[in-house]
């Protein structure tokens, strides 16, 4: 192990990997990171150190930041996380022609492999969407033990229609652990109705109640009519009923006759002599 850290600090950013559209801000930035991962992980501070490593390599991707990162994640417990960064390092380290990088590699990858704590989730045959810490996993993946990070993880399954379902496992360091999914329970919040066109509309907006009064005059209402003065006088009486004038046979007789008279007295020939 003494060897394998030391061959760490001396090949440390010897064999960067190829990369495009990097500006010389991004691996200047780079290398503070990886100075600062390293002077964490002198302190035994690896918890700090970890992603100092991780943001390295992603603004500059090379072997070196790749073999301190994976060192990083074995020394933090996360047995995991280092073996897959030590397998994908020695497939960089091959593609990069380095020999020694890709057999260093190589070797870590394969010591840990006995040490690695797995997880195996089985969901039968319904159709569910799982995620372990929030990651969607591929249904290709149950049934498989699964290398994971020694603690606790979160399963979740969920469907449309269905109850959401989780459960929280501890996995010990070089322990294996199976979980399997339980049939999904349908939901039991009603889905929401959706109104009718054909619904009755509320009575007090398709009829509304009407006030009914009698026609003509009430005897509350205000009216204005003239006073002797000339002016006006508010009444709040109704006024009342003009007499109707009644029109018989003997008015229309006395019309007629007084008619008659006038054009028989208009009349040239009729006029009386004096």
């Amino acid at each position: 192990m003494k060897r394998s850290a030391l061959l760490l600090s001396v090949i440390g950013s010897l064999v960067p990997l190829p990369a495009q559209g990097q500006s010389a801000g991004d691996k200047a930035t780079s290398e503070a990171l990886f100075g600062d991962g390293r002077r964490l992980m002198s302190q035994g501070n690896y918890a700090q150190a970890c992603p100092k490593f991780e943001a390295s390599l992603k603004l500059d991707p090379g072997v070196g930041a790749m073999l301190n990162l994976a060192d990083c994640y074995e020394k933090n417990g996360q047995t995991a996380s280092a073996w897959a960064e030590f397998r994908e390092a020695s497939s960089a380290a091959r593609a990069a022609g380095a020999r020694d990088r890709e057999e260093l590699s190589r070797q870590r990858a394969s010591a840990l492999e006995p040490k690695l704590s797995r997880l195996t989730i089985v969901a039968g045959k319904q159709s569910a969407q799982v995620t372990r810490e929030g990651t969607p996993v591929d249904s290709a993946a149950f049934g498989t033990a699964m290398p994971v990070d020694p603690g606790k993880h979160v399963i979740e399954a969920t469907a449309p229609g269905k109850e959401k379902w989780s459960k929280t496992v501890d996995v010990a360091a070089a322990g294996r652990i199976s979980v399997e999914i339980p049939p999904l329970q349908d939901s039991r919040q009603p889905a929401a109705a959706i109104p009718s066109a054909n619904l009755p509309m509320p009575r007090n907006i398709q009829n509304p109640p009407r006030t009914s009064r009698p026609v003509g005059p009430m005897p509350n209402d205000t009216f204005v009519s003239p006073s002797a003065d000339g002016g006006a006088v508010n009444h709040k009486t109704a006024p009342p009923a003009r007499p109707a004038t009644p029109t018989t046979n003997a008015t229309v007789d006395n019309v007629a006759w007084l008619l008659a008279s006038l054009v028989l007295l208009s009349a040239p020939g009729l006029q009386s002599v004096g």
